[in-house]
């Protein structure tokens, strides 16, 4: 299998698409960081100037680094599987490619594998190119280049809860997109849930009780249970789940809707054209 992964990571690299969502990715980190200093130096409240120049400059711009790199990073993902799989049904290269004496598992096992390894791949280059701006400004900005607490808990904890619940949703886009053979489908239906998901979580928990509690079983609720210094003193966070059972929900979700993926492309037939 690590030849098949090789040689989607290849294609990958080959695909305008991928470093079209680098791009976009490094012009938004570009923005945070260029409206941050700006703010930082005009705006007329002395307390939101202060912060906004400690959230671009070091230590804390490598956490607003991650932030920034974040912030449209699990919807590309989403995107990219949708992209990478549906078309394979959609242009009948499908049907050519498992003629070929391919084997079915190996072979989306390898797309969803180098799919998402190329996304950490560009997660980590963006958020290296959002630390570097800060090291730019900081140097610019004339103050000391302190890196104590830069890469703490914090920034470590907030990289790996974006991991895990993207890897939910990417195995969920993954489902979708074999089970409907469509791009759209695996991306309108795991963007219209996160969409959703928000008015639904309100819902719920203004019916209380049970219905409340159903809550916690959401993608979203289970990642902020694993935020860094979340107060669960709040009335909100109090009945999340704890931070071990929130962890293992997500990892339970994302096997799961791996394993069904991989049943139904397994079991299906496939057709020759979309």
């Amino acid at each position: 299998m690590g030849s098949m992964i090789a040689a989607e990571l290849f294609k990958l690299r080959k695909r305008p698409m991928t470093w079209w969502m680098l791009g976009i990715m490094a012009a938004i980190t570009t923005l945070v960081f260029t409206v941050s200093y700006q703010i930082g130096h005009h705006s007329t409240n002395p307390s939101t100037a202060r912060s906004a120049l400690d959230n671009a400059l070091l230590p804390k711009g490598a956490r607003t680094a991650v932030s920034a790199g974040n912030a449209l990073w699990g919807t590309l993902t989403v995107i990219a599987i949708a992209v990478v799989v549906g078309n394979e049904f959609q242009y009948g290269t499908l049907r050519t490619q498992l003629a070929m004496g391919l084997r079915r598992i190996p072979y989306v096992l390898s797309k969803a594998i180098a799919v998402f390894l190329a996304a950490i791949i560009g997660l980590v280059i963006v958020v290296a190119f959002g630390v570097g701006l800060s090291v730019l400004l900081t140097a610019v900005d004339g103050a000391p280049m302190t890196w104590s607490g830069a890469f703490g808990q914090e920034f470590w904890q907030t990289l790996g809860v974006q991991a895990l619940g993207t890897a939910t949703r990417f195995a969920l886009a993954l489902f979708i997109t074999l089970l409907a053979r469509q791009v759209v489908a695996g991306v309108a239906v795991v963007l219209g849930y996160t969409i959703l998901e928000g008015t639904l979580t309100s819902l719920l928990t203004g019916f209380g009780g049970g219905w409340a509690k159903a809550v916690n079983f959401f993608l979203t609720p289970n990642q902020r249970a694993l935020a860094y210094g979340l107060d669960r003193s709040q009335n909100f966070n109090k009945a999340l789940f704890s931070v071990p059972v929130a962890a293992m929900l997500l990892i339970a979700y994302a096997i799961i809707f791996l394993i069904v993926s991989v049943v139904i492309f397994n079991r299906r037939d496939v057709k020759g054209a979309a």
